[in-house]
């Protein structure tokens, strides 16, 4: 490659020293497959060392890279497809399958429950503490409230006033009335009348 290289250099630049940005260019070039065809047809038939480089060189990298590619990518294609895709189809359907029928159905089992539950829950409950606490506590109250209030009153006022009244009159007049008119009168006129026959009698005499 070296010498093609050179040979190239020194036909189509007119130089004997080579130069080292065409040398690079050069060198690059050749590793591209269309360059080789290109470059190998043209300047090297006029030499005879450049041609049997070029020939030995030119077989020797074709006939091995086309075996080498051709039995390589048939037999690890052939291979890897084969077990890759048959493994990768039972590892995926299986795992797919267990997963999205799992999925699906924990999310549906619990997803219809707790809708289900939820909603019946909610509906019943709802019903009856409305319509039975309602009933029953405006009457129960009602009723009870009313009977017990007015009765409780009723009672407790017609006895407490009764009682107080009588009790406290009772005990008023006579406490009050009683001392007063008969020992104030009985003594006044007891004395009055006492001294009044005394005195007069022994006077009369």
């Amino acid at each position: 490659m070296v010498k093609v290289c050179r040979n190239l250099c020194k036909k189509y630049c007119n130089n004997t020293e080579l130069d080292e940005p065409l040398f690079d260019r050069w060198a690059e070039t050749l590793n591209d497959e269309e360059s080789l065809t290109f470059i190998s047809e043209e300047p090297l038939a006029f030499h005879s060392e450049d041609t049997e480089i070029s020939d030995s060189e030119d077989t020797e990298i074709s006939d091995s890279k086309d075996t080498e590619i051709s039995d390589s990518k048939d037999t690890e294609i052939s291979d890897f497809k084969d077990t890759e895709i048959s493994n990768s189809k039972d590892i995926e359907l299986s795992n797919s399958k267990d997963i999205e029928l799992s999925n699906s159905k924990d999310t549906e089992l619990s997803n219809s429950k707790d809708t289900e539950l939820s909603n019946s829950k909610d509906t019943e409950i709802s019903d009856s503490k409305d319509t039975e606490f309602s009933d029953s506590e405006d009457i129960e109250i009602s009723d009870s409230e009313d009977i017990e209030i007015s009765d409780s009153e009723n009672t407790e006022n017609s006895d407490s006033e009764d009682t107080e009244i009588s009790d406290s009159e009772n005990t008023e007049n006579s406490d009050s009335e009683e001392p007063s008119t008969s020992h104030s009168e009985d003594t006044e006129i007891s004395d009055s009348e006492e001294n009044l026959t005394s005195d007069s009698g022994y006077t009369e005499i």
